[in-house]
């Protein structure tokens, strides 16, 4: 009888975390105009909005990586900790994936979130 008390405990105390954290978030929904979260007034930070723009687009979706330098460069420091740095590391292990498109990518600049998604 004792050993199926931790059961009994941590079932619904994994039901009501679960029920907790789903109406906690609010839905993320995709903007109308991606395109638009992608510039400024400010001439340096459109152009690296632009290129932002470019990396999601042409990269990560379109999956042209041969592209890549046109972006990044040897100093371009990759966020995934099983990735290395670095153009070269970064082409290989992207173009390795097989992947043709990535959705759902996340950027955020002056402290607001742009989701674009697919229709």
């Amino acid at each position: 009888m004792l050993r199926h008390a931790p059961v009994a405990v941590l079932v619904p105390l994994f039901v009501a975390l679960c029920a907790t954290s789903a109406l906690a978030q609010a839905p993320v929904t995709g903007s109308r105009d991606p395109e638009s979260l992608f510039t400024s007034p400010d001439p340096k930070l459109h152009a690296n909005k632009q290129v932002v723009l470019h990396i999601m687009r042409d990269l990560l979706e379109a999956g042209h990586w041969n592209d890549a330098p046109k972006y990044l460069t040897n100093e371009y420091i990759q966020h995934n900790p099983n990735v290395a740095s670095g153009l070269e590391p970064v082409m290989k292990f992207f173009a390795g994936l097989g992947l043709s498109r990535l959705h759902g990518v996340q950027t955020t600049s002056e402290s607001r979130w742009g989701v674009e998604k697919e229709s």
